[in-house]
Formats: structure tokens, sequence, C-alpha cells
């Protein structure tokens, strides 16, 4: 994450028409940092694409949950650890396998109760079996992409 300058917000949203800025609030969240890999592409692939093809999943993960923290949400994201012989393990006990990345939680006078279950994918990732799984038996499972950042759906869904 990169803290951008007023200039470069002012610039991002105006580059992404279907993001709205917040109004009234001093700290606008930070942008996930501009990409390097943006200079020398082809002209014929939109900037939209570049930047989200070169997107990680750990930067969309923390720009969502910075951005849900500024809307007043609950925010669960469980990390794996690193082992002693180099793989990575997330500490689970039953069904745990295929989880989602993020849970979001928060209640509103105006709306009740709020839940999202949110796995996390770089544009071209998919998903495992046991994720899969997990979606099939839930009501607010989403995939969220880099693609719904810039689109600004997801902003939409964290301000409703």
């Amino acid at each position: 994450m990169a803290n951008w300058r007023e200039e470069d917000i002012a610039k991002y949203y105006a580059d992404h028409p279907g993001l709205v800025r917040p109004q009234g609030k001093e700290n606008t969240p930070t942008m996930p940092a501009k990409p390097t890999s943006v200079r020398g592409q082809a002209q014929n692939k939109g900037t939209q694409t570049i930047i989200a093809e070169s997107m990680s999943e750990q930067q969309l993960c923390d720009a969502v949950i910075e951005l849900a923290h500024y809307y007043g949400w609950l925010v669960a994201h469980f990390r794996p650890a690193l082992l002693k012989n180099g793989t990575y393990r997330t500490a689970v006990q039953g069904d745990g396998k295929g989880f989602y990345d993020i849970i979001l939680k928060r209640y509103t006078p105006e709306n009740g109760y709020q839940w999202r279950e949110w796995e996390l994918k770089s544009e071209k990732g998919k998903l495992t079996e046991a994720q899969e799984e997990w979606q099939k038996v839930s009501l607010f499972a989403e995939v969220i992409r880099p693609s719904d950042w810039l689109s600004g759906a997801i902003q939409k869904s964290l301000d409703k």
C-alpha cells in the first residue's frame, strides 16, 4: 500500500468513474500501490486490465481490509504461518480447509446486521475444490478480484 497525494487520489477517482469518493471523511483510504508493470505494456490492453492483472491477492486483501474498516466493518482474516519446512499452513479445526479469506460483519440502524464472506483471488486465480465447496453452502459468499476493486463493486458493497 502506498499513501497517495491528494492529486493522485483525485486522478484515481477521475479515471475510475465506478468509484465514488466518500465525502466529509478526512482520512480517505490509501489506494493500492501503483503497479510498476504498467510501463511498456502493449497499447491494446486497457489500463484497468493491466492494473487488475498486476495486483496480487495480498495487495487486494490489504486494500479491502482498509476500506472495510473505513466503512465501519469488523474484519477477520486468517493468515497462514510459515513452517520450518518452508510450507505455509493456517491453523484450523473441523472443516476449515478452503474457508473464506475475509469475513466481514457490521450492524447499522438503517440496514441491521450485515455479513459478507469473501474469497479473494488474483485476476486469474482459480478456486480450489475445498473453496468451491464452501461457496456452495453459503448465502453470502462471493469471489472478489482486483477488477471488482477497480470497478467500484467492492466499495458499493461495503457502503450499503
